[in-house]
């Protein structure tokens, strides 16, 4: 159910310097999209998103060099202890979503442990200096157990950067991950980290580590994260991160000056893996889900790359703000589009049905808000685009009852 429009956006240069930005693709994993070639290590995705104009076509990202070839790894296991599958998502059937979920450690034994892993990858892309991208969250109600484990909850990752990785050789691999997180051994709110490390050889070593305790992660409540990476050192290095709860006002989880790179690294190449969407965590946690009756499990929806924008430089022409909202959604005989217009230019609004047909054109000089009756429409799902020559854009979904 997309209630807001979503932003990906990532710079392939070092160049702080005002772009327009470009769109490289969108997909929110709608029909004519689906997995394919499933096996115990990968799985891909193949066809077009129709609910959104191209770039849509997930057979073409793989072979776009900008930003690297897509996959989904599973690292063994088959489809009944583990999957990634496109599925109706939560509170509306009509729209798809991608799920991930592990009901038994999918991975060997490696150091005495087994684990669990579905992640998505774009690997082997240009250096990214500058990478912005955004992606919406469903944690299900089964993930409150997490809140009630009498132990910490420190690795549960959710994305993960590599300024290197460690498992090419390179002797200054580095990453920035994020994670779900309980601190305590008593029960307690959900929250996100994040922390920098180096690798050692053998282990993980934090160069910087960092919980946000007073930002509760929702259950049961679609969530809109960015994300916006800048490679550097503790002075010029940025991690961003920012959450939107569905019928909330965005909240800045994150905004760090720290390396995001090697300390030791002379010549800092930029990010070339990154996992955009993620689910990786110890077979022990997975295990006590299962023994509580519980399935280890989330979803992803509205997932976009751009080029050329960035949220914590301030250096992006196109405001970071040009999200909007649809209420209610599903709508019946009215659906409201909510933006900020404050300087009342002329917004033109299209809407299309799930096929690409236009069925409606207008505009709007107000300040926040444009009513459209949907009384006589054929029931079903539609697409809302709205334009502004300032910078007010994005494409959203919504259901007619």
């Amino acid at each position: 159910m997309r209630y807001y429009c979503l932003i990906i956006a990532m710079i392939l240069i070092p160049s702080l310097k005002s772009q327009t930005p470009q769109l490289i693709f969108h997909s929110g994993f709608e029909p004519n999209t689906d997995t394919i070639n499933q096996n115990s290590n990968w799985t891909s995705l193949s066809g077009r998103d129709l609910s959104v104009a191209p770039p849509n076509n997930w057979d073409s990202i793989i072979l776009d060099n900008r930003i690297g070839n897509f996959s989904i790894q599973y690292q063994g296991g088959n489809p009944s202890m583990r999957l990634a599958e496109i599925v109706s998502g939560p509170f509306n059937p009509a729209n798809r979503v991608m799920k991930f979920w592990i009901r038994q450690p999918n991975v060997p034994l490696g150091n005495g442990h087994a684990k669990g892993r579905i992640q998505a990858n774009l690997y082997d892309g240009p250096a990214i200096h500058n990478l912005f991208y955004s992606i919406r969250l469903y944690l299900p109600h089964d993930l409150d157990t997490l809140k009630y484990l009498p132990v910490p909850v420190t690795w549960f990752t959710l994305m993960e950067f590599w300024n290197n990785p460690n498992w090419n050789g390179d002797p200054y691999p580095f990453r920035v991950t994020v994670n779900l997180t309980k601190p305590g051994y008593t029960s307690d709110s959900l929250y996100f980290g994040v922390h920098g490390q180096t690798y050692n050889g053998t282990n993980f070593d934090n160069v910087w580590d960092t919980v946000n305790t007073g930002f509760y992660v929702p259950t049961g409540k679609w969530m809109q994260i960015d994300i916006n990476y800048i490679e550097g050192n503790d002075q010029s290095g940025r991690f961003y991160m920012a959450v939107k709860p569905y019928n909330q006002q965005q909240s800045v989880i994150y905004d760090l000056s720290a390396w995001t790179y090697h300390p030791s690294d002379p010549a800092p190449d930029g990010l070339r893996r990154f996992n955009p969407f993620k689910l990786y965590t110890s077979g022990e946690l997975i295990d006590s889900m299962t023994a509580w009756g519980k399935l280890t499990h989330l979803y992803w929806d509205d997932f976009s790359v751009w080029t050329d924008s960035t949220a914590a430089t301030g250096n992006n022409p196109v405001p970071l703000s040009h999200r909007f909202s649809l209420y209610p959604n599903p709508a019946h005989n009215m659906i409201h589009i909510y933006f900020k217009n404050q300087s009342k230019e002329l917004i033109h609004i299209r809407i299309f049905d799930i096929l690409g047909k236009e069925i409606l054109s207008t505009q709007s000089t107000d300040s926040h808000h444009a009513g459209i009756s949907t009384e006589y429409w054929i029931p079903g799902v539609y697409i809302v685009q709205i334009s502004g020559k300032k910078g007010l854009s994005g494409r959203a979904k919504f259901l007619v009852k």
